[in-house]
């Protein structure tokens, strides 16, 4: 295949960019739509702890400003929308980095991506299955061991729950992270100028960015 025109490759990013800006918006407007079951769900580890201590747990969430529900409702389906629209994404961007790499190194950038995907979707479950019970169960205890009556707002846990379930899922792509560097290491990625370059032995698809 030929090399494509610089003004070409402006078009595809043009392209790709609206494509996955559209479908950012559409993740956030499907997450905005069920923000209600969205919300239960994030907010199930601190119920259930409740449920098990026997604690009405219908009103243990404050709102302490007005504007405090909705800004929750914005946030969460901001991240929400992000998450579900993020291999739509991930699409996009392949199909404009893909052409200018060499068919081995489009198995190695295909590996890392599925890999941490994965141990991004593994450190949310285990945050969310593991460490926020304990850890909301070990803060409500211990405040009321110090006779302080647990009353939280609903902004703070949900920073709270989501920079555990964030902090884990980052935890868990160190090794995905490594296993790219050591990829770079052995000089699997040939970084150079005129990347994506067709090689002589028809390593690649041919086209340049």
């Amino acid at each position: 295949m030929e090399e494509k025109k610089f003004i070409e490759h402006l078009d595809d990013l043009r392209s790709c960019l609206i494509r996955g800006s559209l479908g950012l918006i559409a993740g956030i407007a499907i997450s905005f739509v069920f923000i209600s079951p969205l919300f239960k769900i994030l907010s199930a580890p601190y119920f259930n702890f409740l449920a098990s201590q026997g604690i009405d747990s219908s009103s243990v969430l404050k709102s302490l400003g007005p504007a405090d529900a909705l800004s929750v409702t914005f946030k969460m389906a901001l991240l929400f929308g992000f998450g579900l629209s993020s291999p739509w994404i991930a699409y996009q961007t392949w199909r404009f980095i893909g052409p200018a790499l060499y068919k081995h190194e489009k198995k190695h950038v295909i590996i890392f991506c599925s890999s941490a995907a994965a141990c991004f979707l593994l450190g949310v479950a285990f945050a969310y299955f593991l460490i926020l019970p304990t850890v909301l169960s070990f803060f409500y205890r211990y405040s009321v061991s110090v006779g302080i009556t647990p009353e939280w707002a609903i902004t703070n846990y949900r920073y709270f729950s989501m920079a555990r379930a964030c902090d884990a899922a980052n935890a868990c792509q160190i090794q995905a992270a490594r296993d790219c560097s050591y990829f770079h290491r052995c000089g699997n990625f040939h970084a150079q100028p005129g990347c994506g370059k067709p090689a002589d032995d028809g390593d690649s698809d041919g086209v340049a960015l």
